[in-house]
């Protein structure tokens, strides 16, 4: 069993083995309009509580972070860590009316069930939303492992103007790579201003 964890985490961390990108990413309609932002990482730079910006030249609308100690950034570009999980949070500014969230990972499997979309007016209100992921893309991988791409939707109804907003996400357990990341966030709300339900689930709410 040692000899396999040793064997995934070498194939990850070598160089051209441990990247697939988003696959079949979920790209919501109102993506291009002029009310919309949307912010992509292809691959990493910062392994450690430092930010990685976005893709897009001379980007720093936003920020993704990793504050989970021990990792690394393989020679794909990924953020890898080899001795424990990935704590992973996406920083930015502005309305947020509506929001989706894809990320692509190999290795060890995030956790889904804790994905969560943070909202604040910057004064003191603020309010945390779990989404419910929906698989988009699953693919093998090296030593039985998968490649998988999840979305996330929000659509948010707050009692307050949000100001900022932030994405926390990440893995449990050792050997998990994050391969690539893609946010967009739209500052109309969608029509009814209700929470998403059906193919996203019912939202869980944590007020502060």
């Amino acid at each position: 069993m040692f000899g396999h964890i040793v064997a995934l985490g070498s194939v990850l961390a070598a160089t051209g083995l441990a990247s697939a990108d988003l696959v079949n990413p979920l790209v919501p309609d109102w993506a291009g309009d002029a009310t919309a932002e949307t912010f992509t990482w292809n691959s990493f730079t910062q392994a450690n509580s430092a930010p990685n910006f976005p893709d897009a030249p001379f980007s720093t609308d936003a920020q993704l972070f990793n504050f989970g100690p021990g990792a690394i950034i393989a020679g794909s570009g990924n953020i890898y860590n080899p001795a424990g999980g990935l704590n992973i949070h996406v920083y930015g500014s502005g309305p947020v009316g509506q929001a989706v969230l894809n990320f692509a990972t190999l290795g060890t499997e995030f956790n889904y069930e804790n994905v969560r979309l943070y909202l604040s007016d910057g004064a003191g209100s603020s309010e945390t939303i779990f989404g419910v992921g929906e698989e988009r893309s699953r693919e093998g991988g090296a030593f039985g492992s998968d490649n998988v791409t999840m979305a996330y939707s929000w659509d948010v109804n707050v009692g307050f103007d949000v100001v900022e907003w932030a994405f926390f996400f990440g893995s449990d357990a050792s050997n998990s790579s994050l391969d690539a990341v893609s946010v967009a966030v739209n500052s109309v709300p969608a029509p009814g201003g209700l929470l998403a339900v059906g193919l996203f689930g019912t939202m869980r709410r944590r007020r502060n």
